[in-house]
């Protein structure tokens, strides 16, 4: 006997203050349906031939191949204790029917949360905040807990789930979303309103506080003034050439078809303040300039925009504002949760400093990095190391043990203060070479024989405890302590959860800025 045949429903929870649906639905659509359960709405569908049918097979089939783009959206109000929350099932492309700013953030995220177990997690799509603002999509063949994806509950911002859930009373199979919950079902126009009346009392539990707790590090912002102020202030940090704010592509791409991004009619190869400050060359006066600044993606195939984001959509960063700690990320503003921040504040604040008497940074005298190091290390009888390159591994990977080496084998490593990216970079170098030296007996000898040929009288021994020290070049301290960026301080915590395992000691310690 043949399995019943599923739909494959996508839904969104439209925002409470919604009460009608002029409020929910585009002007531009082309008609609606009234329905038992609510309303059907439809664009236009044209027919026209594929890309390819064209350019690759040559129009020997130009008569026989097309494609549509055929889109519409069911409206469904429920009734939950005397008040209509309004559901969207979007299907084709009926996400363009949707205005904008009118669904439930985390919605799919949260519903999907209540409903699975811990260890049911199929797939995670994260952001990582702390370092890279890599974007990463991981997978797993079999139903898994959160640590065997990798996912750093500190640094990491989770944007989409897919579980499995065996809850019969429920969705059974796998449920996946984001703002949006998908799911497959045998329910259909007919039979789907007593499951999505499931659906919202599943999402305004909080199941979820006891196993994904972490879940709420990072809380998206609903206060509609405080975003307002946020907005504000996030462009004077841009006119202000913040280091604490970026520009990246918000999505995940098929660079196999990648051509550039188009930014103000001029073409780059990647997404960044700096390229965006050059294609528009003129400050951003208010928050709806720089939404007016559309950024492209150029497609290699017909060198046409496949795909497109305002600005505001490609800016992420983090801003302190009425003593919290707020981060914006694809459009969306978050604020770090108060334990959390505490949290890392205590640990960042316990992290000793440095008792060596760093020379101050006189931007006459130095240029680069470089210089300061060579003086640094020649005034202390310490042993500049700096770009000095251990080859190791496959392909061409080369290894910086360190800036300055002390006659105690301490590892210095130096940095211009900067954002968060560039901090947590430098952070990973300490702990990089000193794991590499601890469990790797041919990088071992690999860095002893560097010292050797650098007529350094001293050699790495693993069993000894050493410091590695972090100088940080920067006239925003207090004590001889860095004020780094909230993420940056999280890739620190993390950095030295490692090296203490490694029997090392991590030191701070500010260099001072003169001229």
């Amino acid at each position: 006997m043949s399995k019943k045949r599923k739909n494959k429903i996508s839904v969104y929870l439209i925002k409470d203050s919604l009460t009608d649906y002029s409020e929910i639905v585009v002007d531009e659509y082309a008609g609606s349906q009234d329905v038992d359960i609510g309303k059907i709405f439809f664009g236009k569908s044209f027919q026209k031939k594929p890309v390819w049918a064209d350019k690759f097979l040559e129009n020997v089939l130009s008569d026989d191949l097309f494609t549509a783009n055929a889109r519409a959206v069911l409206i469904v109000p429920i009734n939950k204790d005397d008040t209509i929350r309004f559901f969207a099932i979007v299907m084709g492309y009926g996400r363009s029917l949707l205005r904008d700013g009118g669904i439930e953030e985390r919605f799919g995220l949260k519903t999907i949360l209540n409903t699975i177990q811990p260890d049911s997690l199929r797939r995670i799509n994260k952001t990582n905040l702390g370092s890279s603002q890599k974007i990463s999509y991981e997978q797993l063949p079999t139903p898994s807990n959160v640590s065997a994806f990798g996912f750093d509950v500190e640094q990491d911002l989770v944007s989409r789930i897919s579980g499995l859930s065996n809850d019969d009373n429920f969705i059974k199979g796998i449920i996946e979303g984001d703002s949006i919950l998908s799911f497959s079902t045998e329910d259909s126009l007919s039979t789907i309103k007593p499951l999505l009346e499931k659906i919202l009392n599943r999402y305004l539990l909080d199941n979820y506080k006891q196993d994904f707790e972490w879940v709420d590090n990072l809380c998206p912002i609903k206060d509609k003034i405080v975003i307002s102020q946020l907005n504000d202030k996030l462009i004077e940090e841009i006119n202000n050439n913040s280091e604490n704010i970026y520009m990246a592509c918000p999505d995940i791409l098929d660079w196999s078809d990648f051509q550039s991004f188009e930014i103000c009619n001029k073409e780059y190869n990647y997404i960044s303040a700096d390229n965006f400050n050059d294609a528009v060359g003129e400050k951003i006066a208010n928050l709806e300039q720089l939404k007016s600044y559309k950024i492209s993606y150029i497609s290699a195939e017909n060198g046409q925009k496949v795909k497109s984001w305002n600005a505001y959509k490609c800016v992420g960063g983090e801003i302190e504002f009425n003593n919290k700690i707020y981060c914006l990320n694809n459009g969306k503003w978050y604020c770090i949760d108060d334990g959390y921040k505490n949290n890392i504040e205590n640990f960042y604040n316990a992290v000793p400093i440095s008792n060596i008497d760093f020379i101050p940074y006189s931007q006459s005298s130095y240029t680069t990095e470089k210089e300061y190091n060579i003086s640094f290390a020649t005034q202390n009888n310490y042993f500049d190391l700096d770009a000095q390159l251990i080859s190791y591994g496959g392909g061409h990977s080369k290894i910086e043990l360190c800036d300055i080496l002390t006659p105690n084998t301490d590892m210095i490593h130096i940095k211009k203060y900067s954002s968060s990216s560039v901090m947590s970079h430098l952070f990973m170098q300490g702990l990089v070479s000193r794991e590499l030296i601890k469990s790797d007996n041919e990088f071992l000898q690999k860095a002893n024989e560097k010292l050797y040929e650098l007529n350094i009288d001293l050699s790495f021994d693993r069993t000894k405890q050493i410091k590695v020290i972090y100088g940080i070049i920067t006239n925003k301290e207090d004590s001889g302590r860095p004020h780094l960026p909230f993420f940056s301080k999280v890739a620190l915590k993390n950095t030295i959860k490692r090296l203490n395992t490694l029997d090392v000691v991590v030191e701070l310690k500010a260099i001072k800025i003169t001229d």
